[in-house]
Parts: structure tokens; sequence; C-alpha cells
């Protein structure tokens, strides 16, 4: 199944927050199918200056900013703390799921895109530090 692609845009230092469900396919392209059960699932994204860049601008995981619910549902959110460290003017990402009991290496790529980051120009010392 290919990732879905959606751009997304990020402004330095503040809080991003996203939801979806991801769902089966379905009988045809008009059609959605079911959603699928992501009961311990494990997910990671990264935010990357370019593919396969060495440089990691942003990593989120389901023990830190990723939340996977039943019903297909994928939270993800990224608080200002994490973005401000996020530079440049694009980048792009994905977002992988893996299933229990999968070997690592058996990821569904769900989502990848190109982000666009608004640069800050206040930030709060709190979370610069």
């Amino acid at each position: 199944m290919a990732a879905a692609t959606f751009d997304i845009t990020i402004e330095q230092g503040a809080t991003w927050r996203r939801s979806f469900q991801w769902l089966t396919p379905g009988p045809d392209e008009d059609t959605p199918g079911e959603p699928y059960d992501l009961t311990g699932c494990t997910a990671l994204m990264q935010i990357r200056p370019n593919y396969g860049s060495p440089t990691l601008l942003l990593e989120a995981t389901e023990q830190d900013g990723i939340i996977l619910g039943e019903d297909g549902q994928i939270t993800i959110s990224l608080d200002g703390s994490k973005t401000i460290n996020v530079t440049g003017r694009k980048a792009r990402y994905d977002l992988l799921v893996s299933f229990p009991g999968q070997p690592a290496s058996d990821e569904d790529r769900v989502l990848e895109g190109v982000v666009t980051i608004k640069r800050a120009v206040s930030v709060r010392a709190e979370v610069a530090s």
C-alpha cells in the first residue's frame, strides 16, 4: 500500500498537532475501508532536511508525541520545545507504523510529505532552553 502524501507546515516554537484516521483500502477509490486496529503498534515519525539526509531535525514515537488508537486514529503532537529546534525553510517527513509480531523491518509507511517551516520571531525563554 502506498503512503498518503500530506504536506505540513510547522511554526517554529509553537505546538503542532494533527489527527487522522488510517483506514484499510475500500472496495473502490470512492469507498473507504475499515479502520486499522493500532493496539500494540509502534510508530516513528522523522523530519529531515532531505531524503537520506543524516541530519535529523525532529523525531516522534508512540512514547513521545504519537498516540495510536484501536479505531485507526493517529494523533501527532509536537510541542514548542521540540519545534523550536526545527530550522531551515523546507524539509521532508514520513510516518512509519509497525504491527505487533512483525519484524522491525516490516513497517508500513502511512504518511509522507514536505514540511514547510515558518521561522519564529518571538521565542519564550522556557521553550528555547
